[in-house]
């Protein structure tokens, strides 16, 4: 049912004031896209805001166009990820057009983002590694997207996250069941998509699989790292054709500078590989070769400067390491020394999975006698580890940060600096950046917080429990207790309107979060 709300209100757009289905009020217009118009709306009862998708009039007596909108709420609701929009409600209006409600969505799209030119490296791969999570999710519902570009990809603002990465529009996507082919939208010889992130069997016409999703993205990558897209052309046609005969165009000639590591170019080519079976079998490998692509020493190295938190720690799950400093404290000073050891001994271990699972294919030198596998020892892990937290250290700035506690008058502690403070509140200079332990004892009572000092975050505040004798902490710092993992693992890529998705495993780098 639509009905006029108390407000009459004059306007080109009958709709603005109306209820729909009995619980949603049209507020205002966001947009439209081929099949459908969004309106911002508000549920009358629990006075929660939506976006709602209506399909346009001249649509819906058109079968085919129907079954698609209905595929498209269908497809984001089967798959049910933190980076795929939420699709809550499905009904059909009085006078049979149809309508969903998903969630409302306050950010920019990725294309508003890319019209000013190449996007930083560290924030590029951050977008890149949850598009691929999110993608990796539909493919596992056997939902294939299809018509990936950045316009259909939404960058939330969430707190300590300011790229969230919401994939949204599968109003052309194929949904299968697992192993089977599924219901068929479209006939072979048809065309649908955007032609700029078109994949050449795509605009052959060809039966598709996921593997569609992956060409995207790898086009989605290179106008990230480059500001252009791959392909341009004066017709639909021009730029097709490109898709299927013309060699991918070199990124080096976008980027002279090499911001760009080779290793990570590598994985682009892979993704945009014309023949469909040279490309990643799925999203999974795609992020676990951009994971190695990372950690690639001579670039950390040739560009020290270029994110002052990098880290292997979120790769291997272990905390920022940092050359150990000695401290009154020698359980601190051991605990160091203890998760140093863990952090090497994880190390190895992912060489160890790598070398089995991609060392082991049948190349070989020009000798014949195969590749050597890589070797370390604890030790050498380490002072590697150490020498590249020395590097970045260099290259971070200094803030000075006020430290308080409550109650006023705690001794502060700060890890690899020791006492800093004899009665709190006071000002400490520290490198912007990099997580520290902060202490606040009074007596015997102590509370400890994780924090990473910034020009945005320069008050912090611990509080001592001296009634229960228990650490606790508020203010910005971001955890209660020194956490056995980082704490950047308890935050995630979660929407606070969802429970958090299984995730594979791979955590990119902490610069990159």
């Amino acid at each position: 049912m639509v009905s006029r709300g108390d407000t009459d209100i004059e306007t080109l757009d009958p709709l603005l004031g109306t209820v729909v289905h009995e619980r949603y009020r049209i507020l205002e217009k966001l947009g439209e896209g081929g099949m459908g118009v969004v309106y911002a709306a508000e549920h009358i009862e629990i006075e929660k805001r939506v976006a709602l998708k209506l399909l346009r009039d001249d649509f819906s007596k058109k079968p085919d166009i129907v079954e698609r909108f209905r595929q498209e709420a269908r497809a984001a609701s089967r798959i049910g990820n933190p980076h795929i929009v939420d699709v809550t409600d499905f009904g059909q209006l009085d006078d049979g057009g149809l309508f969903f409600a998903m969630e409302l969505l306050d950010g920019q799209d990725l294309a508003a983002l890319c019209e000013s030119g190449p996007v930083p490296f560290g924030r590029a791969v951050s977008i890149i590694d949850q598009i691929a999570k999110a993608l990796q999710a539909a493919h596992d519902k056997g939902v294939v997207h299809r018509d990936l570009k950045p316009e259909n990809i939404i960058l939330l603002q969430r707190e300590d996250y300011p790229d969230f990465v919401k994939v949204l529009d599968f109003g052309i996507a194929k949904v299968t069941q697992a192993g089977t082919e599924g219901k068929r939208l479209t006939q072979t010889g048809m065309i649908f998509g955007t032609p700029e992130y078109m994949s050449p069997e795509q605009a052959a016409g060809r039966s598709l699989d996921h593997r569609v999703d992956v060409y995207a993205l790898g086009c989605i990558m290179f106008e990230l790292f480059t500001g252009q897209v791959p392909y341009q052309g004066d017709s639909f046609m021009a730029i097709l054709t490109q898709h299927m005969f013309e060699p991918i165009p070199s990124i080096r000639e976008f980027d002279a500078d090499k911001n760009i590591p080779d290793s990570v170019i590598s994985v682009v080519y892979k993704a945009m590989a014309k023949d469909p079976d040279q490309r990643y079998d799925d999203m999974k490998a795609l992020r676990i070769d951009l994971a190695k692509a990372l950690t690639d020493e001579n670039y950390i190295t040739a560009h020290p400067d270029r994110d002052s938190t990098l880290s292997l720690r979120s790769i291997h799950q272990f905390r920022t390491l940092s050359t150990p400093v000695p401290t009154a404290t020698s359980a601190r000073a051991t605990r160091k020394k203890h998760m140093l050891i863990a952090a090497a001994g994880a190390l190895l271990l992912l060489v160890a999975v790598v070398y089995f699972f991609f060392g082991t294919a049948s190349q070989t030198d020009n000798d014949g006698q195969g590749s050597r596998p890589v070797s370390a020892t604890v030790a050498e892990v380490m002072a590697e580890l150490q020498a590249m937290d020395a590097i970045r250290d260099a290259h971070r700035e200094k803030v000075t940060v006020t430290i308080g506690s409550m109650p006023a008058g705690a001794i502060i502690e700060i890890d690899g600096m020791g006492q800093v403070c004899s009665s709190a509140p006071c000002e400490v200079e520290m490198l912007s950046g990099k997580p520290v332990v902060v202490t606040a004892r009074i007596g015997s009572v102590s509370a400890e917080a994780t924090v990473t000092p910034s020009e945005q975050n320069r008050d912090i505040l611990v509080t001592v429990d001296l009634e229960n004798a228990q650490a606790k902490q508020s203010g910005t710092a971001p955890a209660a207790k020194k956490p056995s993992k980082p704490a950047r693992a308890k935050k995630g890529t979660q929407s606070p309107s969802a429970s958090p998705s299984k995730d594979d495993g791979l955590k990119i780098p902490e610069r990159f979060r």
